[in-house]
């Protein structure tokens, strides 16, 4: 869990609760009495975009790491929304024998948060001409502060490593190439997960970088951070049901491997969920 803010004098006028997730929600109790504070600097932060004294927040890029576009295959989406409400299951084991091929890996991981101009034919820079680019998930004040992390196990199209998901340009950048299921395994704790693994294609763990949101929301932004990453969840979840894929979330990573092996200090950047990927 990200560092909370320290105590606010109005913090002291009720018992404080030991658990820190609840110390959080505890804080925001006096939301009122600190509201027109945080509004001015809300204000002030659109006022810094404007003018543009403050960058607008970009996804992270790994300038150096090799990159591997996306094989995109939108067509394989054609589902009616009605049927994936009504079918949605959560799939714990893959399907013996079967292999995801590296197209439908692309299109599913594209649904968490990549651009929509992946679905429209068009470049990058044709999406930046016409209009701002758009994401495929919701995301608080726009600023999208979720990252996506693979490792590799078995697609044969890209090397077996540690990749993470540049969601503008539709490309994964491989980050480490000594990342495999040996080294998952050691990430994930228990029994019935380390089954699932044995015949995932990978693993899917997904960041948030918090100083995005706290630039805007404040102390507010944990609740932020939660409800990004829920969308970007939900939207792989529905993704996986239309493409008859596993998708198995692990709630329970070991956080400290996990922030060691994306090279993130679990602070300014932190684990919000990951989950086992597989035919």
């Amino acid at each position: 869990m990200p560092l909370l803010d320290k105590k606010s004098p109005l913090d002291d006028l009720n018992k404080m609760h030991d658990d820190l997730g609840l110390q959080y929600f505890e804080s925001q109790r006096f939301w009122r009495n600190r509201a027109p504070f945080f509004n001015f600097k809300i204000n002030r932060y659109f006022h810094l975009l404007r003018t543009r004294r403050l960058p607008f927040p970009a996804p992270k890029k790994y300038s150096q790491a090799p990159r591997f576009a996306l094989a995109l295959q939108p067509e394989l989406l054609q589902v009616p929304f009605s049927t994936l409400l009504a079918t949605r299951r959560t799939r714990r084991e893959s399907r013996p024998g079967s292999r995801l091929d590296f197209s439908r890996f692309s299109t599913w991981i594209s649904c968490g948060s990549g651009s929509q101009h992946l679905f429209a034919n068009q470049t990058v820079e044709a999406r930046r001409l016409s209009e701002r680019i758009t994401r495929t998930t919701a995301a608080p004040g726009g600023i999208y502060a979720t990252e996506l992390y693979f490792i590799n196990f078995s697609l044969e199209e890209i090397p077996k490593g540690l990749f993470h998901f540049d969601p503008i340009r539709g490309e994964a950048e491989l980050i480490r190439e000594d990342a495999s299921r040996e080294l998952a395994r050691s990430l994930l704790p228990g029994d019935q997960p380390i089954s699932a693994l044995e015949n995932a294609a990978g693993l899917v763990i997904a960041t948030c970088v918090f100083e995005r949101l706290r630039a805007k929301y404040g102390t507010r932004y944990l609740r932020f951070a939660c409800l990004e990453a829920g969308t970007a969840y939900q939207s792989l979840d529905f993704a996986a049901c239309a493409l008859d894929l596993m998708f198995y979330p692990q709630g329970s990573l070991y956080e400290k491997e996990v922030c060691d092996t994306l090279g993130i200090d679990g602070l300014s950047e932190g684990i919000m969920w990951g989950a086992l990927v597989g035919p």
